[in-house]
């Protein structure tokens, strides 16, 4: 059975202040962490039933509790009056109207908007895959596998990249 988990990202355009990642997956308790305490991860977790975002979900919990209190603390910081949150991709029947705060307006990007033009395709998301794929890799090599094992995982992501 595939299981669908959505990842969220959101940084500013120099990737200097990101915030959390947030899991988003189809049950309140994602199978994977059954054994951990939520408040130990470092991602935030939110469900839906097929682990889509939707506008309820992104106006509700994503931006109204959690960006807007975020970046107003990181504006307050840097000194800094104003915010737009490019969304490449913006949850079905979203409204601009309902996405407005104080300082901060959404703007949606057109659909098939090309990688190029995307700021978050450009860096933050290579980068986190890059990352990622580092760290597993790693411990992968660390946990007892043969030498043999070691190489096919290395050729495998070697050729694939």
């Amino acid at each position: 059975m595939n299981y669908r988990v959505m990842i969220l990202k959101c940084a500013n355009a120099s990737g200097s202040h990101r915030l959390k990642l947030t899991l988003v997956g189809k049950s309140k308790k994602l199978r994977c962490f059954k054994n951990i305490n939520k408040t130990d991860l470092p991602v935030k977790n939110k469900h839906q039933e097929r682990a889509w975002m939707n506008f309820s979900l992104f106006s509700g919990w994503l931006f109204h509790y959690w960006f807007i209190p975020e970046v107003k603390k990181n504006l307050k910081k840097l000194k800094l009056k104003k915010v737009k949150l490019l969304m490449e991709n913006p949850p079905a029947h979203s409204d601009v109207e309902t996405l407005k705060a104080e300082n901060i307006t959404c703007i949606f990007m057109p659909p098939n908007t090309i990688d190029f033009l995307q700021p978050i395709d450009q860096d933050v998301i290579v980068s986190m895959k890059r990352r990622y794929r580092k760290q597993l890799l790693s411990k992968l090599l660390l946990k007892g596998m043969t030498m043999r094992g070691r190489l096919h995982v290395l050729l495998f992501n070697f050729e694939k990249h």
